[in-house]
């Protein structure tokens, strides 16, 4: 299979310009499983950070305040997920090589 590919050939991050990286003629999705499945368990407890995190800005400061957190905040999560999932791509390369 192609993910298992990357993985063993080591590589940390997929980059891809089409609709989908597996074939779109039937439902089957292995490798887009594979790679997205590393991806979105990260992604979604960040943004749950990020959700508490305004929760405790609007109620400490005002609903108001979250316009002011709400970009930052956004940023900073997607530069987390970013240097996490970096880090988790490394980190497989080294337990696959």
């Amino acid at each position: 299979m192609f993910a298992e590919f990357l993985l063993a050939a080591g590589v940390a991050l997929v980059g891809i310009d089409s609709l989908n990286i597996d074939d779109t003629a039937d439902m089957c999705r292995p490798v887009h499983s594979v790679l997205l499945g590393s991806g979105v368990v990260f992604a979604f407890f960040c943004n749950i950070g990020r959700a508490m995190w305004l929760t405790y800005v609007a109620e400490k400061f005002g609903v108001g305040a979250i316009a002011k957190w709400h970009d930052p905040a956004g940023f900073t999560i997607l530069a987390i997920n970013f240097a996490g999932l970096l880090v988790w791509g490394l980190r497989l390369r080294r337990l696959v090589g």
